[in-house]
């Protein structure tokens, strides 16, 4: 790789084979000039939670060895119980 070439990945399947090239990125990186900006182009992605089966396991098996203050934080009942 070279600084000046960003992206860029110069390889060689074998010592004796010619230089190829390949670009890292799908698409040319936008210049950032500011938080802002980077927090313009990412995308928020959300915890995907956990799934019904192990809400309940949690529940049944694990929810009495956790503090009562903690319960609900931690072990709550399932919406389907």
């Amino acid at each position: 790789m070279d600084a000046t070439r960003k992206g860029i990945l110069r390889y060689r399947e074998h010592q004796r084979d010619s230089w190829q090239e390949t670009q890292l990125y799908k698409k040319k990186l936008p210049n950032f000039s500011s938080m802002q900006n980077v927090q313009d182009v990412l995308i928020r992605l959300e915890p995907p939670g956990i799934s019904e089966k192990k809400q309940k396991q949690l529940y049944e098996k694990v929810r009495k060895y956790v503090p009562e203050e903690f319960q609900d934080s931690i072990c709550p009942k399932p919406i389907n119980y």
